[in-house]
């Protein structure tokens, strides 16, 4: 479904494989990709450690953590 359309997200709450966000980076660009932790049924820090830990430059790291969400929201949301 990334490879076919520009406008479909990939939320990180269940990614758990070994290189897998650093692949999906590689192949689809980071601003393919929403950070979440999947809380309360997950523990956040598991995710919040592979983004840290992940082989990928700080503005990738920024943009995955943050910046595609807000980019995807309405100026103004409340």
């Amino acid at each position: 479904m990334l490879s076919r359309t520009g406008n479909v997200y990939l939320g990180l709450a269940n990614l758990s494989s070994h290189c897998g966000l650093e692949w999906l980076v590689e192949r689809y660009g980071e601003r393919r990709l929403v950070f979440g932790t999947g809380a309360p049924l997950r523990d956040p820090a598991e995710a919040v450690t592979r983004l840290l830990w992940a082989e990928l430059d700080d503005a990738a790291v920024a943009a995955i953590g943050a910046g595609t969400l807000l980019e995807l929201l309405p100026v103004g949301a409340a």
